[in-house]
């Protein structure tokens, strides 16, 4: 078994469960500082200081080599101890080290742009942590200093935990961890300033100020130094209520390279300043040229430039032009709206703010893209636009930028020595990317230029001559790229720089081996990233053969490896792909799309049952990592019209889809109940329900109770979707459009049926409504009841979203007689559904919380507690949770004393634009009109009435950001 070592708390060592002795307090001071040095030589005479604290005794070198002895044998072969040069190395060979493994997650960690998995692998690197390092041995001077260096380290890493945790829009779940690891280390402004900000995110300005001023105070008197200008700049936003304090879902999807950026520093400061006045650019290149790097590299530079962030939107997976839409409104979390197209939506969302949008890959669907940020671009004043094409956009407003490959030098002025050639960032590159095992020297600076010179600079061939480097010598890659007139180039572009890309890869492609020739090839129907698994089903080769060739591939960088998660991700950049796809026959490629189209309906149908259980949090990353495959299946099963493939795409994962804001799945659902006999699909209800879910959250009530009706299927079983039921989908009209007990009679009929069946999953589900419309019919002593049986049911399925609509449930029940213990419950409800990446039910537990701290904030905080839950809203378009809060802003308006901006939401629910509008749950609160109205005149409340009435949805929602921010 693996020897594990700890250092990071108690010193102490051990084999499996089996804990080891490792020695007195001598012995283990000896093992600790030799674990200090992992790795390092240390003499002799350092190792006795100490063990004896500078006093060692006499025949302490005697006992020394004891020491050692005892701890060879007791950690045994896993741990070397070498006796080397007067003094000793230890050298961990299978063993773990606790302050090992730390620096490794921290660094995987921070590799990782998800802001959640972010969070979650800094926490579960911190788990590793102990009280103190070293403890026990803090008394020697030696390990003091060491324990306070793993301290700074620990405090480092706490921080960036907790800016994760402000980027996920934790800030209220973990406010006492951020106030206690402030209290902890008084003088540490960042994380004084990051617990400010998750105060004033919770709505305790005053409390931030006042944590603001009290480090103020304790730097000037304990170290007589001024605050930072961050803290500074922090307080005045705070007291200005500044909009860029607030949390959004996210501020960026950038990527985090995983390898170094060489070269173009003059290229990244030019492009910086030309998109402040330039609104469109478009960078131009060859595929290879490193066009996405540069454009994601300035995109990182830019993110505080736009307060509204920003973001990739990767056009490579395109299976159709038509798809381009859906793409940029996933990468921007923005849905379809009621009467709108995907991009006139995404339009919508970005009018009012200022955002960077990278277009990559564009050129495979040039023309749809060029629609797609004309139209934004011209609708949206603040958002700038950079595309990466190997053709332009000809869009009105472009102003296009070659992308030059690296430079490379002179053929007549040769480097005369590596210092010399390293000033060419194409060589930087080269050796950067080769293997470490490949060591130039000097007289190899001229070879290493021509072979840069030859390769045109381009940083994609670099990247595949350098991965040569581990198995051939420079000589070798020199004299085999020399040849590559002998690969014919399968472009018919004329630019020379791609025709030299297209033959390196060509060659690096020929070095292969014929069956990772083969396997290449077949990657190359894969859209996004993929699985060593999903990469041996739909290739048909055994997982055993499948991870030998990705490992081929990933060295010859031909193939691109993601370790940033829990299970390794690979990928093909676009070049690797149209090079693979281009090596397979039309047969081929379609038998390929056929197994790719079964493998992902396959994997959504194992990962919906997943979803239902204590799994869902690994069952939404498999999804959601898979997502650019299955749209692309989904795509090819309409197509060739596979009812199958498309009914178990469309339906199984309604839970993920409409709970996580993809709601395209409701498109293809709706293309799919068009097929050709798909009514008479063993899974039919379930295709129906999918596409009425997404209906109804979209506001389209008619539409959603068309698909519900025609779902009516009874005989059929059950869909896997909690979400997805037809019935259920009626039920909630009934609910939203004022018919409670329409809506009873559904849910009471459902939990009978389930609880005959022994359907936990079902019951569960029917309890939980039949508690919320019970709470909204006023029954309260039903609601509790049905929320108290939920919850039982619940804690034996053990699965989050569950807990948390069960939760939920509790806290609705018990809103309006206990509103202390409803908010709390709210607030669990919405941290659980937010580990799981549950934006719908986090969206409404957050909603009703805000609505019950808004009666007890001061008037003009609870308005401005209403500014996220209208930005989550707007970001998933669903406009009947919108409504709601609309009914709770106008009480908090009413409450501050605003009473035509309270008067133009009135009008709005009443006249304007969305489901049921004035009925049911959408209805003005008739206390709160009655108010308003009493106040106004009669000529002031009409005029804002009509206006109200008059607005359009993102009129409507821009006013109320407006209100929100003055007051």
């Amino acid at each position: 078994m693996t020897v594990e070592l700890s250092i990071l708390g108690p010193i102490g060592a051990a084999r499996g469960d089996v804990a080891l002795d490792v020695g007195g307090p001598k012995q283990q001071a000896l093992l600790a500082f030799l674990l200090v040095h992992t790795g390092g030589w240390v003499d002799a005479h350092l190792c006795l200081e100490a063990v004896w604290d500078d006093q060692p005794p006499d025949g302490a070198v005697r006992s020394l080599r004891t020491y050692i002895s005892n701890l060879r044998r007791l950690l045994g072969p896993e741990v070397e101890i070498e006796t080397v040069a007067g003094g000793y190395r230890l050298v961990l060979e299978d063993a773990h080290l606790d302050a090992g493994q730390f620096e490794a997650m921290v660094a995987s960690a921070r590799a990782i742009a998800d802001p959640r998995r972010r969070f979650a692998r800094l926490s579960e690197a911190l788990g590793l942590w102990g009280d103190r390092p070293l403890a026990g041995l803090t008394n020697r001077l030696w390990a003091s200093i060491e324990a306070d260096r793993f301290d700074e380290m620990r405090a480092r890493v706490v921080a960036d935990r907790f800016e994760a945790a402000l980027e996920s829009g934790l800030h209220h779940d973990l406010l006492p961890e951020f106030e206690a690891a402030a209290a902890d280390r008084p003088l540490d402004e960042r994380l004084a300033t990051l617990a400010m900000l998750a105060l004033y995110r919770s709505g305790r300005q005053a409390d931030a100020l006042r944590a603001g001023e009290a480090i103020r105070r304790r730097l000037a008197d304990q170290l007589g130094v001024e605050p930072t200008p961050d803290l500074i700049t922090l307080e005045r936003r705070i007291l200005n209520h500044d909009p860029v304090l607030r949390w959004n879902r996210a501020k960026t999807n950038l990527p985090h390279a995983a390898s170094s950026f060489v070269g173009r520093t003059s290229e990244l400061a030019e492009l910086a300043g030309v998109v402040t006045s330039v609104r469109l650019v478009t960078l131009l290149g060859p595929g290879g040229a490193g066009k996405t790097r540069l454009a994601v590299e300035l995109g990182h530079r830019l993110t505080d430039r736009f307060a509204d962030g920003v973001w990739v939107c990767d056009l490579a997976p395109a299976p159709r032009p038509e798809a381009v839409d859906d793409l940029v409104g996933a990468a921007l979390g923005v849905q379809p709206r009621t009467g709108m197209d995907r991009l006139e939506a995404v339009a919508e969302f970005l009018v009012p703010k200022k955002a960077l949008v990278i277009m990559d890959n564009c050129e495979h669907v040039a023309r749809r893209a060029a629609v797609a940020v004309a139209r934004l671009v011209g609708a949206c004043p603040g958002l700038t636009v950079v595309a990466t094409s190997r053709v332009p956009l000809h869009v009105e407003g472009e102003r296009s930028w070659g992308v030059d490959p690296l430079a490379v030098p002179e053929e007549d002025h040769l480097p005369g020595d590596l210092d010399e050639a390293l000033e060419y960032p194409s060589i930087r590159l080269l050796v950067d990317r080769a293997s470490n095992r490949f060591r130039p020297a000097d007289s190899q600076a001229g070879d290493l230029a021509r072979l840069a010179r030859r390769l045109d600079g381009l940083p994609l061939a670099l990247e595949l001559a350098a991965s040569r480097l581990a198995t051939m010598t420079l000589e070798e890659v020199l004299g085999d790229i020399d040849g590559l007139d002998r690969f014919e180039s399968s472009t018919v572009d004329g630019d020379v720089r791609h025709r030299t890309l297209q033959r390196t890869v060509a060659w690096s492609h020929d070095l292969l081996p014929e069956a990772s020739r083969a396997g290449l090839a077949r990657l190359g129907v894969f859209s996004g990233t993929f699985g060593a698994f999903d990469a041996s089903a739909v290739s048909g080769t055994s997982l055993e053969d499948t991870g030998r060739l990705l490992r081929t591939l990933v060295d010859s960088s031909l193939v691109v490896a993601d370790t940033s998660g829990d299970r390794t991700r690979f990928r093909l950049l676009e070049t690797i792909r149209a090079f693979a796809l281009d090596r397979l026959s039309s047969a081929e490629v379609d038998t390929l799309r056929s197994r790719h189209a079964s493998h992902y309906a396959g994997l959504v149908t194992d990962e919906a049952v997943r979803l239902n259980g204590p799994e869902e949090p690994v069952a939404v990353n498999t999804i959601a990592d898979a997502f650019s495959d299955i749209r692309a299946a989904a795509v090819w099963a309409l197509d060739q019209a596979e009812t199958d493939v498309v009914t178990a795409l469309a339906g199984s994962i309604a839970d993920f889809s409409y709970w996580r804001g993809a709601y395209e799945t409701a498109t293809w659902a709706t293309e799919a109940v068009e097929l050709p006999d798909a009514d008479a699909h063993p899974d039919w209800p379930a295709l129906c329900g999918s596409a009425a879910r997404g209906m109804w959250l979209l506001g389209r009530f008619t539409d959603a109770k068309r698909y519900a009706r025609a779902g009516d299927r009874p005989t059929i079983a059950t869909p896997v979707a909690r979400s997805g039921h037809p019935h259920d989908v009626a039920a909630d009209v009934d609910l939203y459009e004022g018919r409670t007990e329409a809506a009873l009679d559904h849910y009471r009929s459902a939990l009978e049926d389930a609880s005959v069946r022994g359907d936990l999953l079902r019951v569960s589900w029917t309890q939980y409504y039949l508690a919320v419309v019970s709470a909204v019919a006023g029954l309260g002593d039903d609601a509790v009841a049905y929320a108290t049986e939920c919850r039982r049911t619940v804690d034996d399925l053990a699965n989050p979203t569950a807990v948390a609509y069960a939760t939920y449930a509790q806290a609705l029940a018990v809103k309006r007689h206990q509103p202390a213990r409803a908010e709390a419950l709210f607030n669990e409800s919405a941290r659980i559904a937010r580990g799981v990446s549950n934006d719908w039910f986090e969206g409404i537990a957050t909603m009703e919380s805000a609505s019950i701290t808004a009666f007890t904030a001061e008037p003009a905080e609870a308005v401005a507690i209403f500014g996220p839950v209208v930005d989550h809203w707007d970001r998933a378009g669903d406009r009947t949770q919108l409504r709601l809060t609309w009914r709770y802003l106008l009480r908090a308006l009413a409450r501050a004393g605003l009473d035509e901006e309270a008067a133009v939401l009135i009008g709005a629910l009443e006249d304007g634009h969305g489901p049921a509008r004035g009925v049911g749950l959408v209805r003005p609160p008739g206390g709160a009109v009655k108010g308003v109205r009493a106040r106004l005149s009669e000529d002031a409340y009409t005029k804002a009435l009509v206006r109200g009435g008059a607005m359009s949805h993102a009129e409507l929602v821009e006013h109320a950001r407006q209100v929100i921010r003055s007051a």
